[in-house]
């Protein structure tokens, strides 16, 4: 307020403005508490960090409205000059209460419950059909009628149904979503449900409520007023798409804030790869700070390079040469690459199976392909495998459910044959030896990042 008084003025760029950012950090603060204190269970660390990005950017679209608001009480409109400090002061607070009030406080609810069911959702997508999917209200006199319409709707995970009317469908609401069995209840007809959903969302306000946090990876609604308008059709994170116009102010607020964003995420980066630096664990050390990438190698990470090791391509490269590469390509393209320690032992003294990489948080194993003749799927098989005795040991906090397949030679490279490798492990059965029944493993791999050793190196990603 004290800030945009002395200026006469707001305007986006005034976002970045000490003052203003620490009006948004505050904001952000008090909704990302919000956000974490409803994680209960083990999620990606890559959902987390859209969470906390959504919240950061409703915080930011967040005070800019209301610093628009503080900046047309600057004019005295029956005179034409400025107020005086104490009359602006006396009609800001009224603008104070309403947005850090009453607002965040519906707001900080809200963060709780689309949260909850962002960590829900992964969980479903976890277990795919297994399960239908049921909504439910807290079942009790202060449920509102149209959404008590909504309890008991039973329908697979598929559904479009849950693309738009995964709770919370409004301020404090209180629904929620969860799994059972198949037979235990009957299946809703989707058509029937979409239409009570379109009738407890039928007015303005409530249809910004259409989204599902844990398919968009997004705490607040993207059609929320505070945003652009368009902004839902967006690809803020990703590219600037539909909704991004350059003259709309609204639009260069959101330049300032994703830099803003993005200068604390290199930041955050930077402190973690300092951490790494200082622990002298690490070699290989080398930090962007342009992108807030960095790159790190474990000295208890195992070497190939020894001459009795296996060579490929014309006996000129060893794995650990084509691991590096592979790790190189990673970190040029923005990505933050650790070879990891694969030296831990057990208590037994018998030595762990161990994953040969950190990327962007998530675990991996690299599988380079180094001839026409090897079959992809065989490769997501034999890393499936990998993935799933990591992920039992029980020290493991952060599971498995990357792959990276690299390919030092281009022309290896099919898009297509990662899709049917992929396939060909979800059909992939082996005999169980003390039963003889054909069984299928556990599928955790749901990432495959694809490296391929092209001009610069290209990085192609697929999520099943």
């Amino acid at each position: 307020m004290e800030y945009i008084f002395a200026a006469k003025a707001f305007t986006p760029e005034m976002l970045s403005a000490p003052s203003v950012k620490a009006a948004i950090d505050e904001t952000c603060r008090i909704l990302t508490h919000g956000v974490d204190s409803a994680i209960k269970r083990e999620v990606p660390q890559e959902l987390i960090d859209h969470l906390h990005n959504d919240t950061f950017l409703f915080s930011g679209f967040k005070t800019y409205h209301e610093a628009r608001e503080i900046s047309a009480l600057l004019l005295d409109t029956s005179t034409g000059s400025f107020k005086n400090f104490d009359k602006f002061y006396e009609e800001v607070r009224s603008i104070h209460e309403r947005y850090n009030q009453n607002y965040l406080r519906a707001e900080y609810n809200f963060a709780v419950q689309s949260t909850q069911m962002a960590v829900r959702w992964h969980k479903f997508e976890q277990d795919g059909d297994r399960y239908l999917l049921q909504y439910r209200t807290a079942n009790d006199g202060l449920v509102r009628p149209e959404h008590q319409a909504l309890h008991n709707t039973t329908l697979p995970i598929g559904d479009p149904f849950w693309n738009d009317y995964t709770p919370p469908l409004g301020w404090n609401c209180r629904c929620t979503v969860v799994q059972v069995n198949r037979g235990k209840y009957p299946e809703s007809d989707s058509a029937a449900a979409i239409r009570a959903g379109e009738e407890a969302t039928a007015k303005p306000k409530q249809q910004i409520f259409r989204f599902n946090p844990g398919k968009t990876e997004r705490i607040f609604p993207p059609k929320h007023p505070y945003f652009p308008k368009g902004c839902g059709d967006c690809q803020f994170r990703t590219e600037r798409h539909l909704g991004y116009k350059p003259d709309n102010p609204l639009c260069q607020a959101c330049d300032i804030l994703a830099k803003c964003m993005n200068d604390a995420t290199i930041e955050e980066h930077r402190k973690a790869f300092d951490q790494l630096v200082k622990s002298g664990n690490y070699t290989d050390l080398e930090f962007n700070p342009e992108t807030g990438a960095y790159k790190a190698t474990h000295i208890g990470h195992i070497s190939h390079d020894n001459p009795n090791e296996q060579r490929f391509f014309s006996e000129q490269l060893s794995a650990t040469q084509l691991e590096k590469e592979c790790h190189n390509i990673l970190f040029r393209h923005g990505y933050t690459t650790i070879l990891c320690d694969e030296s831990i032992e057990t208590i037994r003294g018998c030595k762990d199976v161990a994953l040969d990489l950190l990327v962007n948080g998530k675990r991996a194993d690299i599988a380079s392909i180094v001839k026409e003749s090897q079959y992809y799927r065989n490769q997501l098989i034999k890393k499936n495998g990998q993935n799933n005795k990591f992920n039992h040991l029980p020290y493991v906090e952060k599971k498995a459910d990357t792959v990276c397949l690299y390919f030092h030679d281009p022309k290896l490279y099919n898009a297509q044959k990662v899709i049917d490798g992929y396939q060909g492990l979800l059909d992939f059965q082996y005999k169980d030896e003390s039963t003889g029944e054909m069984k299928h493993p556990t599928i955790n791999v749901r990432h495959v990042i694809c490296v391929i050793n092209e001009g610069n190196g290209r990085v192609e990603t697929f999520d099943f």
